[in-house]
């Protein structure tokens, strides 16, 4: 049963714990999708969240990115890299709910330790640790890195940082602000072992035999107990392995056994620290975008406005026809799930129309089947959304360039007609 709530899509289904009712973006988009993704493993209501999930991000990432490239100031900027390494990290969540590996590869095991507390609003300062919002004093947090900075294991960062986040939330939320946390990691016959302590109460011992079991918690507030058994399940998916340490003392000791890494460590995704101003190809193109999510296509035209582009925002196929015209665009940034007419089928018109258009076909369903069976003669370029900031500007240049070097060998077009306006 499917039902519509001020137009959007309520998709009811039963999840770990009983039954869920799912608000899922558009209902037309949604029922769109129906045919096509019912039948298939995760279903409609995994594919329309994923769907909904990837629009935002789309917007967070962009708009941090735009921040980021204004070079602000070291305490500003901590703060935007952690939002848009979160979005790197949720990027992942999505694909595996998908069924769909997040990478393989090696990683800095201390490089994800500081970056999870970073997420978790941690900052180091002169006189010791602070966490954001607990109340406790600057720097009263006692927290121990005892991790080589060559230590490497062999797992994508997304999800080390994913099972480091949840012991440390844990671990936060066991323990009176501020509190002691102690990271210690060494390399032992090909793998990594990191632990990972708390100066919490520890785990009551009638708990510690079906800990890693779903629905087991010593929380007495809400909580369903699906944190460890979840990270147990995934760090197992990549060969790593998580167990309750000593319970000797106080608190609560976790040990993780990783694969180790080799090779130069890699993250899944590119860090839109490293993205400065610098000349470019893509500068001062003129930009026909079209998409109908306005959250989405007012980040694209501010982003793109801020990199020097001449930007015209069209809600569907229709309003970009009506504005296009042969010799007025260089790049085409097209949705794929427009309404009526589809990006790929617009791409296919608007080429007809202009033949040295770059066009570039976006989409936020979070696998390849919006592509799947599609006519993409007329596509150059294809992504999923979100798009780092950094990405979006190469593919910009190499849209730009691909635009000039057509033009080039077409040679020159009489009455060509007049740039838009910004």
């Amino acid at each position: 049963m499917v039902a519509r709530l001020e137009g959007r899509c309520i998709i009811p289904f039963t999840g770990p714990g009983g039954p869920v009712l799912m608000f899922a973006g558009s209902g037309r988009k949604a029922l769109s999708r129906m045919d096509d993704l019912d039948g298939r493993d995760g279903g409609l209501e995994c594919a329309t969240v994923v769907h909904d999930v990837n629009q935002m991000l789309a917007v967070i990432r962009g708009r941090v990115g735009l921040l980021l490239d204004q070079e602000p100031g070291s305490a500003l900027r901590a703060h935007l890299e952690a939002i848009d390494l979160a979005c790197t990290d949720a990027r992942g969540m999505l694909e595996r709910l998908q069924g769909r590996e997040t990478g393989t590869g090696s990683f800095p095991v201390l490089d994800a330790v500081q970056s999870t507390l970073s997420l978790a609003g941690f900052r180091r300062e002169p006189r010791g640790w602070s966490r954001l919002g607990d109340g406790a004093a600057a720097g009263a947090w006692r927290i121990a890195l005892d991790v080589p900075g060559d230590l490497v294991c062999g797992l994508p960062g997304q999800v080390l940082r994913e099972a480091l986040a949840n012991l440390v939330t844990n671990a936060v939320e066991a323990m009176p602000a501020p509190g002691d946390l102690e990271f210690l990691g060494r390399a032992k016959g090909g793998r990594v072992l990191l632990e990972v302590a708390d100066g919490g109460p520890g785990i009551p011992e009638s708990l510690r035999d079906r800990l890693f079991q779903p629905g087991a918690s010593s929380k007495a507030g809400p909580g369903r107990g699906l944190g460890l058994a979840g990270v147990r399940s995934l760090l197992e998916r990549y060969g790593a392995s998580l167990e309750l340490g000593s319970t000797s003392g106080q608190g609560s000791v976790f040990v993780l056994d990783l694969p180790g890494g080799t090779g130069v460590p890699r993250d899944i995704g590119e860090s839109q620290a490293a993205v400065r101003k610098s000349g470019n190809p893509g500068q001062g193109a003129v930009v026909l975008v079209v998409d109908d999510e306005p959250a989405v296509r007012n980040m694209l035209a501010d982003v793109l406005g801020e990199l020097g582009c001449a930007v015209t925002c069209a809600v569907d196929a229709g309003d970009a026809l009506a504005r296009f015209a042969a010799g007025r665009f260089q790049v085409a940034l097209l949705d794929q799930n427009l309404p009526g007419m589809s990006g790929a089928a617009l791409a296919n018109s608007l080429r007809a129309s202009d033949p040295c258009l770059a066009v570039f076909l976006m989409t936020g369903w979070g696998d390849d089947q919006a592509f799947a069976g599609r006519d993409l003669g007329a596509v150059d370029f294809t992504a999923r959304k979100p798009l780092e900031f950094g990405k979006l500007r190469a593919l910009l240049d190499e849209a730009a360039a691909l635009h000039a070097r057509r033009s080039h060998e077409r040679g020159p077009v009489e009455d060509e007609p007049d740039r838009p306006e910004e």
